[in-house]
């Protein structure tokens, strides 16, 4: 990640954790990427990581498991 982008990014989480919200990261796609993500303080992640799109029954079936 371009060091521009990473400032960005860093001061934006901080920025958001300061008023008291969640974060959720999109497009989440290795271990990296979570890695970097937790140290920034995201709480939760989304993306081809851990699933590829699903329809909506797929979706309601998986979260029943």
């Amino acid at each position: 990640m371009h060091e521009k982008a990473m400032y960005a990014l860093k001061y934006t989480m901080a920025m958001v954790k300061a008023m008291g919200m969640e974060l959720v990261a999109e497009g989440v796609e290795n271990e990296d990427h979570i890695r970097l993500l937790t140290e920034l303080g995201c709480d939760f992640f989304q993306g081809y990581y851990y699933s590829r799109p699903v329809n909506g029954e797929l979706f309601l079936e998986r979260i029943q498991q």
